[in-house]
């Protein structure tokens, strides 16, 4: 169930869930199972039927900016406001998180944090504005390291070659400067080329591990801003630009040994097939 937090007389709900249902693609069968009914997604698998509600949810023709100015305006306020906030896709491979959260570039089409990197880079509150990325990777459940991906290194295609870490401190990771819409898209493609992604039998470009966007958003003092973060400032005696976040973490698909067909076993490389196996078995395990 949401979270709420009490305030005053008024109830407000601190965790929000939307579901949203994509296009089926050329090659997939036109069997659907799936309905939207107003807010509800309902799967008939023969006699077993199961029914989720959700906060609301996006049909097949929705667009990025409609799921950005539903989802996120209202979290990019809260963080203007001095609060954090952190959004979380989650679902199968090829159901269309990365393709929500970070779009589609060589086909234009804008995700959600190329969106929200844009508005916080032109809102007057904000004095400077950072991301960093890091990636959550590992060929066994023992041995998951963190990749920083604004390391150079990184930008290599050979997983082999990457440089991850068991105790990379996130507040250590690199920080680059977003100044303006430009410089925000760059980034994000940069930091996405760094990380693990292969075809799978359900998606050709298939994130494989977890990654973490993090903006770090600077903020002019005005009174709209967090009293308690205020509060702090002065106690402290520090005078520097109050410091939020907004979060976005795109989370590796969740199907798990479904995704190794044949023909995945044929054209992927031993770490890609080990990666994917892995992914089934923490999933059992959980």
């Amino acid at each position: 169930m949401p979270g709420k937090k009490k305030g005053g007389s008024s109830e407000e709900v601190a965790l929000q869930i939307y579901a949203r249902v994509r296009q089926l693609m050329p090659w997939e069968p036109k069997k659907i199972s799936l309905q939207v009914i107003g807010d509800k997604v309902r799967n008939k698998a023969g006699k077993i039927v199961n029914e989720y509600s959700f906060k609301k949810v996006f049909k097949p023709a929705s667009t990025n900016e409609q799921c950005f100015k539903v989802i996120a305006m209202p979290m990019i306020s809260n963080v203007l406001k001095g609060f954090n906030a952190v959004l979380i896709a989650y679902g199968q491979t090829g159901s269309g998180k990365t393709f929500s959260m970070l779009g589609k570039p060589k086909l234009k089409i804008v995700g959600i944090l190329p969106r929200m990197l844009e508005y916080m880079v032109n809102a007057n509150q904000v004095t400077k504005l950072e991301l960093s990325a890091v990636e959550a990777f590992g060929h066994h459940v023992a041995k998951i390291e963190l990749f920083d991906l604004f390391y150079p290194h990184n930008q290599t295609p050979d997983w082999n070659e990457k440089k991850g870490s068991g105790g990379l401190e996130l507040a250590k990771a690199h920080r680059v400067e977003i100044p303006d819409a430009d410089v925000a898209h760059a980034k994000i493609i940069y930091a996405h080329a760094a990380s693990h992604f292969a075809p799978t039998g359900k998606n050709p470009e298939s994130s494989r591990g977890h990654t973490c966007y993090i903006a770090s958003v600077y903020l002019k003092d005005n009174d709209n801003t967090n009293s308690f973060m205020k509060k702090m400032n002065i106690e402290s005696g520090d005078d520097s630009p109050l410091l939020t976040h907004f979060i976005i973490v795109d989370l590796a698909g969740s199907e798990g040994e479904s995704a190794i067909t044949s023909d995945f076993i044929k054209t992927a490389e031993q770490s890609e097939i080990i990666a994917e196996d892995l992914k089934h078995r923490v999933l059992i395990m959980d």
